[in-house]
């Protein structure tokens, strides 16, 4: 049988233990808070789905065709120095989840803009813009897109994510823009925001009310 200090020694094991899991547990559960965070400032929490089993998923989208996806990883490496530690620099931690979360995020959102890219191109949704303005290739991308409704039925307009060299660059060619301009986007812009609404009408009415 163990003798009493056996037995302590054990105790203290499997409280490490405990305690070494909760620990880690405790701060992924704050990197993917702040994860979260950050997303929903670039996509609204509606257009996310929370998966709890399967790997993969298969999308229709509206002409009948199927994309198929699956999971992948997305890692982050950041570092607390053994001097910290023994140090007890309680401060590195909120750090380290910081970096971690900001790394994590970066490498999804890298992700998501090639997935983006390539479905786009897929479909043929691309805009070239050689021998175009920033300004004709905004405008000529606005005619192709389409606008979508939320569940207010409030008509939501497109994002642009650009670098932001080439966003200053575009945002200073549109002001250049004379009126002729700017009544065509309004143009295209309440043309698209139609469509939106139309084609959600014809979406709700193939359900039916229930009493």
């Amino acid at each position: 049988m163990a003798d009493d200090n056996e037995r302590s020694d054990l105790k203290w094991a499997v409280s490490y233990v405990a305690g070494h899991e909760a620990f880690d547990k405790k701060v992924g559960e704050f990197i993917q808070e702040l994860i979260h965070t950050r997303m929903t400032q670039l996509i609204p929490e509606e257009n996310t789905e929370q998966f709890y089993h399967g790997g993969g998923w298969t999308h229709q989208r509206a002409d009948g065709s199927t994309h198929q996806g699956s999971f992948e990883e997305s890692r982050s490496q950041s570092e607390v120095r053994y001097e910290d530690l023994i140090g007890f620099r309680v401060d590195v931690l909120p750090r380290f989840i910081e970096e971690m979360a900001e790394g994590i995020f970066g490498a999804i959102m890298s992700r998501m803009y090639e997935v983006a890219g390539e479905a786009a191109e897929s479909v043929g949704n691309v805009v070239d813009g050689k021998g175009k303005t920033s300004a004709q290739a905004f405008l000529e991308s606005l005619r192709q897109i389409e606008f979508g409704v939320d569940r207010d039925g409030h008509v939501t307009m497109p994002q642009l994510h650009l670098h932001p060299s080439v966003a200053q660059k575009m945002l200073d060619d549109l002001n250049a823009q004379g009126p002729e301009f700017r009544a065509e986007v309004e143009r295209v812009q309440r043309e698209k925001a139609k469509a939106a609404l139309e084609r959600e009408g014809a979406r709700l009415s193939r359900y039916k009310a229930r009493n």
